[in-house]
């Protein structure tokens, strides 16, 4: 399922697209606006390829949320082990 997501980016095309905001923010660097328009593309372009992962027939969400927890969390970290929380890149948990 994650290298179905990770082809779901190549067919949409996100590397080229994503130039755009990322472009926009290095030049309006100082605009609050350009800053949260990169990050809400960022968040829009990974819940859109989630979405084409979980649209294929046979997908289950739960397994494919297991596995995206798994790869978030760090080896050696179990339930009852003291393991820093998973950082968030995007700036917080919604």
């Amino acid at each position: 399922m994650a290298l179905a997501h990770e082809m779901a980016h190549v067919a949409r095309g996100d590397l080229w697209l994503g130039l755009v905001p990322s472009l926009a923010r290095r030049v309006f660097f100082f605009h609050p606006a350009a800053w949260i328009a990169e990050r809400e593309y960022a968040i829009a372009r990974e819940a859109a390829c989630d979405d084409a992962v979980l649209g294929h027939r046979g997908a289950d969400a739960f397994a494919y949320g297991r596995l995206l927890l798994r790869l978030a969390t760090p080896r050696g970290c179990g339930p009852r082990s003291r393991c820093p929380p998973i950082p968030c890149s995007e700036g917080g948990l919604r």
